[in-house]
C-alpha cells in the first residue's frame, strides 16, 4: 500500500515538472530491461542501443536481462516501474502482439500499461529445410508435402512463437499438412532440423551458419526483400506466396504515464542510433533493418499485426492458456 502511495505521489510530482527539468533527462543512470536471457537478437539490439544512448546522454545506460513467462516477467517489471524514463524496455514483437493471444491472464496490458516509443527495426525470418528433404525450392517443397501429408515435422521454440505461427501460416496458405514439434529454445529447435529429427524450421538469421556449412537448405525469406547474406534465396512473393510476410521486429517502450517530452527524446535519440551505419554494421548478423518510427505509427502497427495473427491463431485452433 505504501509503495503504491509513493508511486502515486511521484507520478503527480512529475506532471508538474517544468520544461527545464525535463531538459535535464536523464538525471541518473538508465536501465533497459530485456525480458529474455543474454545472447539473443533482442539482447543484441538492446546492448547496441544502450551503448549509443549512454554516449549521447552522458549517463550510464545498463541492460538488465530478466527472463521468464515468454517475456512477461521482465515486461511487467517495467510496466510497474516509476514512469520517469529511467526504466525502459526493449522487446521483440511477440510481447506486444502474441502474448495477449497466448495467455489468458496477462500481468499487464501492453498498450495500456506500456507507452510505445518506437519500433527500432526488424530482421528477416527464413524457411529452412533439412538436407534430407529432397527439395530445392518452395514449389518443390509444397508438392512433396502434399504427397506426404502429416509426415513432415516443423519445429519452433514453443507454441505461439513466430516460427510456430509461420508454419501454421504456410499450411493455411498452401493446404499442406505438417506436424508442429515445439522445443524449449530456438537453438534446440534448429538443431533438431540440422540433425534430421525434423524437416522444417522458420528461423531468424542464426540458422544461416548451418546453411552456409551445407547442413540446412534455405528456401525463402518471409519478407519483402531478399537477404543478401542468405545468397540467392527468393522472397516469399518470388516463391509464389505473396502473403507469407513475417517480420521479427524490435521495439522500445516505457511505463505508461511517462512524460511525453521524455518519450520524444528517447525516440529521437534512439532513431539517430539505429539509423547509423555503425549500428547496421554491428547488427548485420541478425539482418537488422532500421525503422525508428514514431509512437503513433508503432501503435497502429501493433494493432494491425495483432488482428492478422488473431486470424492465424483462430484457424490453427490455438487458444490462450
Amino acid at each position: 500500500m505504501l509503495a503504491r502511495f509513493i508511486r502515486f505521489i511521484a507520478i503527480a510530482a512529475m506532471t508538474c515538472l517544468s520544461g527545464a527539468a525535463l531538459a535535464q533527462y536523464p538525471s541518473h543512470p538508465v536501465t533497459i530491461v530485456v525480458p529474455y536471457g543474454a545472447g539473443g537478437p533482442t539482447d543484441a539490439v538492446a546492448r547496441v542501443l544502450a551503448e549509443g544512448l549512454s554516449k549521447a546522454w552522458g549517463q550510464p545506460v545498463v541492460v538488465e536481462n530478466r527472463a521468464g513467462a515468454g517475456g512477461n516477467i521482465g515486461s511487467d517489471r517495467v510496466a510497474r516501474a516509476l514512469p520517469d524514463g529511467h526504466t525502459l524496455l526493449v522487446i521483440p514483437s511477440g510481447v506486444m502482439v502474441l502474448n495477449p493471444l497466448l495467455f489468458k491472464q496477462m500481468p499487464f496490458a501492453p498498450l495500456t500499461d506500456l507507452a510505445p516509443i518506437s519500433q527500432l527495426g526488424s530482421g528477416p525470418i527464413l524457411m529452412f529445410v533439412s538436407t534430407k528433404v529432397p527439395v530445392n525450392s518452395v514449389a518443390e517443397f509444397v508438392e512433396y508435402a502434399r504427397k506426404n501429408p502429416g509426415k513432415l515435422n516443423f519445429t519452433s521454440p514453443g507454441v505461439g512463437t513466430i516460427p510456430h505461427l509461420a508454419g501454421e501460416m504456410l499450411m493455411q496458405q498452401t493446404g499442406i499438412k505438417m506436424v508442429h514439434v515445439p522445443y524449449q529454445s530456438a537453438p534446440q529447435a534448429t538443431q533438431a532440423v540440422v540433425a534430421g529429427d525434423a524437416e522444417v524450421i522458420f528461423d531468424a538469421t542464426t540458422a544461416l551458419t548451418y546453411s552456409a556449412a551445407g547442413r540446412l537448405k534455405p528456401l525463402m525469406v518471409l519478407g519483402d526483400t531478399r537477404f543478401a547474406p542468405a545468397g540467392d534465396v527468393p522472397t516469399a512473393a518470388e516463391a509464389g506466396l505473396p502473403r507469407m510476410t513475417v517480420d521479427a521486429w524490435y521495439a522500445i517502450v516505457a511505463p505508461a504515464k511517462t512524460p511525453p517530452a521524455v518519450l520524444q527524446k528517447v525516440q529521437a535519440d534512439a532513431a539517430t542510433i539505429v539509423r547509423s551505419q555503425a549500428t547496421r554494421d554491428r547488427l548485420s548478423g541478425i539482418g537488422f533493418i532500421p525503422l525508428a518510427n514514431r509512437p503513433e505509427e508503432f501503435e497502429r502497427s501493433v494493432k494491425a499485426e495483432a488482428g492478422m495473427w488473431k486470424k492465424v491463431f483462430d484457424a490453427a485452433g490455438i487458444t490462450p492458456q
